[in-house]
C-alpha cells in the first residue's frame, strides 16, 4: 500500500522535527530501520520523504548520529541509497519516474552526509 507507506514516513518526518519526537523515534528500535527500508530509487517520493525524515531526526542530536553509527548497517544502507540515487540522476534524471522527489532526496542526502561529516 504506497499511500499508507508514504504516510507512515511523512508521521516519521514530521516527529522527527520535535525534540519529543525525535526521543519518541530513538527509543523504538524499528524507527530507524524503517526510515533506512524506505531509501533507494524504488520508490522516489518513498525515499524524499523517508530521507526527509532521517535528516530531521539527525539535525541538532547527537543521540541521533550516535545511534545511526552504532553497527555500521544504517550508514552501510544510507551509503548503498545515496548510491543508487545519484547513479539514476546521472544516468537518466529525465526519465525517472518523479523527478522532484529524485532532486528532493538527492539534496536531504547531502544534507545528511554533512552532519554526519
Amino acid at each position: 500500500q504506497p499511500s499508507a507507506r508514504y504516510a507512515a514516513a511523512l508521521a516519521l518526518r514530521n516527529a522527527a522535527f520535535s525534540s519529543e519526537g525525535k526521543t519518541a523515534l530513538l527509543n523504538r528500535p524499528r524507527a530507524m530501520p524503517a526510515l533506512l527500508g524506505g531509501l533507494g530509487p524504488s520508490d522516489l517520493r518513498l525515499s524524499a520523504l523517508s530521507s526527509a525524515a532521517l535528516w530531521a531526526l539527525l539535525a541538532r542530536s547527537e543521540k541521533a548520529k550516535v545511534a545511526f553509527r552504532r553497527g555500521g548497517l544504517p550508514a552501510h544502507r544510507f551509503a548503498v541509497a545515496e548510491k543508487e540515487l545519484a547513479h539514476l540522476a546521472m544516468r537518466e534524471p529525465e526519465c525517472a519516474s518523479d523527478p522532484a522527489a529524485l532532486r528532493a532526496a538527492l539534496r536531504h542526502f547531502d544534507a545528511i552526509a554533512r552532519l554526519l561529516g
